[in-house]
């Protein structure tokens, strides 16, 4: 068991198994339109944070991480768009460079579908690894790390 203390941790979150589900590919969605900020900040619960361990320490999820940084590409394209000067433009950097790196970190080799005349490229369908199973197990600990800490204030509030 990993004490989560210095280079003692697992390189995976170790959840429950995940099965596979079926992703159909959408080329067009009402949900998570570019500018429907409370639909992409849901995306990552909480502040992505996790608190593992004893010490409980604080780690996030490569997961919760990409979606971050998908949600700091849309607001960069949203001010440039918009002509307004981009917030911060070295995470925008970083989060280009990331998403790049994990897509060839994936090395995704599925066989996707290229159609029609224009050459389109039109997956139907992935088969992932359950991404729920991820949140459900995030949302558990923030509320446990939440829980702690009501309990770590009520002694010193005791104590004082």
């Amino acid at each position: 068991s990993a004490a989560y203390d210095d280079d003692d941790f697992p390189y995976e979150w170790p959840i429950p198994s995940r099965n596979p589900v079926l992703l159909s590919i959408e080329s067009s969605s009402t949900r998570f339109q570019a500018d429907a900020d409370a639909e992409w900040d849901s995306l990552v619960p909480g502040d992505g944070l996790l608190h593992l361990g004893d010490r409980q320490r604080p780690f996030t999820l490569g997961m919760f991480h990409q979606l971050q940084c998908i949600n700091v590409l849309r607001r960069g394209i949203l001010e440039t768009y918009h002509s307004y000067p981009l917030s911060d433009s070295e995470l925008v950097a970083h989060c280009l460079n990331y998403l790049r790196q994990i897509v060839i970190c994936h090395s995704d080799n599925s066989l996707e579908l290229v159609t029609g005349r224009d050459e389109q490229v039109r997956p139907d369908a992935y088969v992932c690894k359950d991404w729920e199973v991820i949140y459900r197990a995030a949302e558990q600990n923030q509320r446990d790390f939440e829980e702690s800490r009501r309990r770590l204030d009520k002694v010193i509030d005791i104590s004082g």
